[in-house]
């Protein structure tokens, strides 16, 4: 076949192939090399002969190839014994300083099926290279380490979804020149990332897992009690994945222009091609979940009437800020009751007319009533129920869950239930219920892949996604109401606005690498989150950084006298600021002086401490917030000042300001009070806070 080596180029990329094994060889970025790549690596493909069944990992090598300026493509061909199991094309695509490598025609002969491609090593770099080279990942809110420092080791897999990184898959290597970021681009491709010693010191390596078929012979984490896993057996299907697997690798330089090259390089670049958010909807609201009715109470913690008083107290300590408020346990008998059906009403909660007339006075006072509902569940108790809708786990059996209440729970497999009852149910419960505006869907983002192994209606997690988890969005979208759901997934960024909640967020690095704001980064203006528990008082600052937008979901046996202090404390501490900073850029993120500093652009920047957990907060060069207290515009006519313990705060006015203070008043459990412990500077006001207890300060403008 000639050369052993066949080049690609741009102006700005080299990639060398191999031409034995169809695989990069070599990384030149602007005439530099980048890391240095293990020749006669190979390919490891998986097939299963379908009669008898039985399963092969065999090593690829390419029998033809073609290579052009910018595209290449190896052609292979896999063997059983004398016959041919299976032929696929890898094509490799060079564009400016990108690399994008695609499975192509893929040919399966009778009796076979192609199941995956695994690439553990496509790109490498070691300290032998660069000392301070690193490695960058996203399994948690995202990590770096540098490679003399790290653990060796391979990154776990997901308990859930193996090797899919399900929030991000990003992956980078860097050097004092270059960072490689790899963005894995097919949602049931896998990533692969291992940390080596080696002779010559520490190296990286990572690649992905191209997979055609769902491999009917691996597990499926049931998500049971004891997340048992069931696996396939010489029945079971190896679902076709319809969505081409893919993968690009970009190659950069100092793309933000600073004067170094560091994982910002690579973030931004990653950022850029992010789908935008689709609504500014939440942009100004404060959101949290209310517990309703359990079927294991004696009663419901909140009726709708209690419900609307709560509202009210809210909307009192928080002066009137609109409010999104979800209510669990509305339906049938308490939470986690009755589903597929949503047409019963919670009567010990006050029944129908009781939500009614809850979504009437709630909207007098800009609170949005959303519907909580879950499509992924099913009861066998429900009116609704069709045994037919539920999916099958790899051994064939009826996918049953937990008994996350009263009832075992199954799972329904959305492809299937969209085509025969998904758009009336929708249509149902907006007109039912007046919902126009929000609505929270249950595990439908947490578990945005997610396959079915019915004989019947045979799905694969992008078939559910495509047929089943985007069409919901879109019939809810056709009634006016926008959809969010659990926790923050790839799939969904660019088709899902919010996620209320992230339990994996700030998981330890495998590696031994230090926490980075990665997916605050590159996720920004592109999906709105939620994130774990606080840890302490720094976390506030912490949160910003990361972006987190916390949505409370109160436990049942939480009083309820505890839960309306904690939420004015996250809405003056958390949301006010995360309202103005949430959507501006970031500029640069570092370590200095023992501080850790997030700048944003607007001369905008989170500041806080490593070892103390103190903090400060600027916006537009003005300090906004520090140490558990807040003097924060509201909005263009009103700043509030909290604090949780007695402080004098101080805010400044932007230069050139001209207007005057017309009113100041502490808020109480009685409402509004005027407030006189305030003294007006030249270019400032200063409040002297009680602690729990916001202050309002409203300014005119003289021309008002």
């Amino acid at each position: 076949m000639g050369d052993e080596r066949r080049y690609l180029e741009t102006a700005g990329l080299s990639v060398g192939l191999d031409w034995r094994t169809g695989l990069p060889v070599e990384y030149r970025r602007k005439g530099k090399m980048f890391g240095s790549q293990e020749l006669g690596q190979k390919i490891v493909a998986r097939y299963c002969r379908l009669a008898p069944r039985e399963y092969f990992d065999v090593e690829a090598v390419p029998c033809d190839g073609h290579m052009g300026r910018v595209c290449g493509e190896f052609l292979f061909r896999l063997k059983y014994g004398e016959e041919t199991a299976a032929e696929f094309t890898l094509r490799y695509r060079v564009d400016r300083n990108s690399l994008t490598i695609t499975l192509e025609d893929v040919e399966e002969k009778e009796g076979f099926e192609l199941i995956s491609l695994t690439i553990p090593r496509l790109v490498q770099l070691g300290t032998k290279e660069d000392s301070n080279a690193w490695l960058v990942h996203a399994m948690a809110s995202g990590s770096l380490v540098y490679l003399k420092d790290a653990i060796p080791g391979k990154m776990p897999e997901h308990d859930y979804f193996g090797h899919i990184m399900p929030m991000l898959p990003v992956v980078m290597l860097g050097d004092e020149n270059t960072v490689c970021a790899m963005e894995v681009t097919a949602f049931q491709d896998g990533v692969l990332v291992e940390v080596e010693e080696a002779d010559s010191g520490k190296r990286a390596f990572i690649g992905t897992v191209k997979q055609y078929r769902v491999d009917g012979s691996a597990w499926c984490n049931s998500n049971d009690d004891n997340l048992t896993k069931i696996y396939g057996n010489e029945n079971t299907l190896n679902l076709p994945i319809e969505q081409k697997s893919s993968c690009r690798l970009d190659f950069l330089g100092d793309y933000d222009g600073n004067g170094r090259v560091d994982w910002l390089d690579g973030a931004k670049a990653v950022h850029a091609r992010m789908p935008k958010l689709r609504t500014d909807f939440y942009d100004d609201k404060f959101m949290y979940v209310l517990p309703g009715d359990h079927p294991k109470l004696e009663r419901p913690k909140n009726t709708f009437a209690q419900a609307y008083e709560y509202i009210r107290k809210l909307s009192l300590w928080t002066d009137e800020c609109q409010q999104i408020t979800f209510i669990t346990g509305w339906q049938v008998e308490g939470m986690d009751t009755g589903y597929p059906d949503v047409t019963q009403i919670n009567e010990r909660m006050g029944g129908y007319e009781g939500y009614m007339e809850l979504r009437r006075k709630a909207e007098d006072i800009g609170c949005f009533i959303g519907l909580h509902d879950n499509f992924d569940d099913a009861y066998p108790s429900s009116i609704a129920w069709d045994e037919d809708m539920i999916a099958r786990l790899p051994d064939g059996t009826l996918w049953s869950s937990r008994n996350w209440t009263r009832d075992m729970s199954y799972v329904q497999g959305l492809a299937k239930y969209m085509k025969k009852y998904g758009k009336e149910r929708i249509a149902t419960a907006c007109r039912r219920y007046k919902i126009r505006e929000v609505a929270h869907l249950d595990v439908l983002s947490w578990f945005a892949i997610r396959n079915d192994w019915d004989k019947n209606h045979p799905a694969s997690g992008i078939k559910n996604l495509y047929e089943g988890r985007y069409p919901i969005l879109e019939e809810y979208a056709k009634h006016g109401a926008d959809v969010m759901s659990e926790s923050l997934r790839y799939p969904m960024v660019g088709r899902m606005n919010l996620n209320f909640v992230e339990n994996e967020f700030f998981r330890p690095c495998p590696f031994g690498g230090k926490e980075i704001p990665l997916i605050s980064l590159i996720y920004r203006n592109a999906a709105i989150y939620g994130g774990d528990e606080l840890r302490g008082p720094g976390d506030w600052a912490r949160r910003l950084m990361h972006n987190i937008h916390k949505i409370i979901w109160y436990p049942w046996t939480k009083p309820v006298e505890e839960e309306i202090p904690e939420l004015k404390e996250v809405y003056y501490l958390l949301y006010l600021p995360w309202f103005l900073l949430h959507k501006l850029e970031v500029v640069d993120y570092r370590e200095e002086n023992g501080d850790i500093v997030m700048e944003l652009e607007e001369n905008s920047f989170i500041r806080s401490s490593g070892q103390t957990g103190e903090y400060r907060i600027a916006w537009r060069g003005r300090e906004i917030s520090k140490n558990e207290s807040v003097f924060c515009p509201v909005d263009e006519n009103k700043i509030a000042f909290y604090s949780k313990t007695d402080a004098k705060l101080r805010y400044c006015f932007p230069e050139g300001f001209d207007g005057e203070i017309k009113e100041v008043y502490e808020i109480t459990e009685e409402g509004r009070k005027a407030y006189e412990n305030f003294t007006i500077w030249e270019n400032s006001v200063e409040v002297d806070v009680r602690g729990g207890y916001p202050v309002m300060v409203r300014i005119y403008s003289r021309e008002q």
